[in-house]
């Protein structure tokens, strides 16, 4: 069959990282990437890319990367290039319009695979939640797959039932911590960000939280690691008075994630309502560093973890909030030691639903689900034998 998946980042230059012995950027990075590269050793197999470097390129025998940039031309691009495709089966790894309507007025078999949690919040969102809704319904597809259980559950705002919604995850993380003491007296805290520089990831709450402790005489290092505008970041951190007490690591290899994450006192999620998380890598990351955890409340995170026995929470875009969350972590030994120590039992209870590979692989078997075979991954057979 001729398979298409169409995704967020450059799948060519992941690929050739992944052979030129270069580090994953994030985890199951390699995995998806070499499980999609396998698929073209029985399939024909192209990768459609949005990403900042304009490609087509084949990789392998039967296997191509194509590389689209959001810019004026970018509509017209598209329709071009998928018009382009004989493609039997779709793999959408984005909610994307554009690219379901295609598929739809094609009819085209399609697995829309998500990673992000939807909200009706504002009538903007009502109105997305209602065009993506009703393009997903025309779209010819055995499911629609999301990351985790908030997220799942958020595609019944799109009108999605829950026996239609496949929760996804990656492969479980390896546990090689013990859980961490409190900090020594004379100890300066550090705190860690890991994920893209951005205002809805919440990077500015951070640094103003650093910020705020500051003007209380109280000092905490803020460690930061991911990509985005440097020279930005380091300008706001400058005008927010902590450019000494915050340090930008760049990005940081996969493999490298926990043992930094372990070095630091606490990591934090600062997410942003706005921001479209699933259920990022960074929550399972931080539990399996055994450093505590604070999240923002986005809804992605939700009742996933217990407020002051897995996690600490704060009230998102919240300076305030979240300086005086870290300042309990800082000042309450018992509150620490506690984080850490159940943070074993709280990742394994993150873990819901299908492999990612498994189910492209149940899609590509059977995309018609003649077998019924999301009978038993479904989001309301979980549901119901979870209780």
């Amino acid at each position: 069959m001729d398979i298409l998946f169409v995704q967020h980042g450059d799948y060519g230059l992941a690929y050739k990282n992944m052979y030129t012995f270069k580090k994953e950027t994030y985890r199951d990075q390699f995995r998806s990437v070499r499980f999609v590269g396998d698929l073209s050793t029985t399939h024909t197999i192209r990768v459609l890319s949005f990403c900042a470097r304009p490609h087509r390129e084949q990789l392998a025998a039967n296997l191509w990367s194509i590389g689209l940039k959001k810019g004026n031309h970018f509509k017209a691009q598209l329709d071009k290039t998928l018009a382009s495709f004989k493609t039997d089966l779709l793999v959408c790894r984005t909610p994307h319009r554009q690219t379901l309507k295609w598929a739809a007025k094609n009819r085209v078999l399609t697995l829309p695979c998500f990673a992000d949690t939807f909200s009706n919040d504002s009538l903007r969102s009502r109105l997305r939640n209602l065009w993506l809704g009703h393009t997903l319904k025309n779209v010819l597809k055995p499911c629609v797959a999301n990351h985790s259980l908030n997220a799942s559950q958020s595609l019944t705002l799109l009108g999605i039932p829950t026996t239609m919604i496949i929760p996804w995850d990656w492969s479980p993380l390896e546990i090689k911590y013990i859980g961490k003491p409190f900090p020594s007296k004379n100890h300066i805290f550090s705190i860690m960000y890991i994920g893209v520089l951005s205002q809805t990831k919440g990077l500015d709450t951070a640094i103003d939280a650093i910020s705020n402790l500051k003007a209380k005489g109280i000092k905490v290092i803020l460690n930061i690691a991911g990509h985005g505008d440097l020279d930005y970041w380091r300008g706001y951190t400058k005008q927010q008075g902590v450019s000494l007490q915050v340090n930008f690591l760049g990005t940081i290899p996969s493999d490298s994630v926990l043992d930094t994450m372990t070095a630091n006192d606490a990591i934090i999620v600062p997410s942003k309502h706005e921001y479209p998380e699933g259920l990022p890598n960074t929550i399972y990351e931080a539990l399996a560093s055994r450093s505590p955890l604070i999240i923002s409340d986005h809804p992605a995170f939700a009742g996933r973890l217990r407020e002051n026995v897995d996690c600490l929470s704060f009230t998102a875009n919240s300076a305030a909030s979240l300086a005086s969350r870290i300042l309990d972590l800082k000042t309450t030994p018992n509150l620490y030691e506690t984080l850490s120590e159940n943070s074993i039992n709280a990742l394994q209870s993150l873990y819901i639903g299908s492999d990612w590979c498994d189910l492209i692989e149940s899609f590509i078997d059977d995309p018609e689900n003649k077998g019924d075979w999301t009978k038993t991954v479904n989001l309301e057979y979980i549901k119901q034998h979870n209780r």
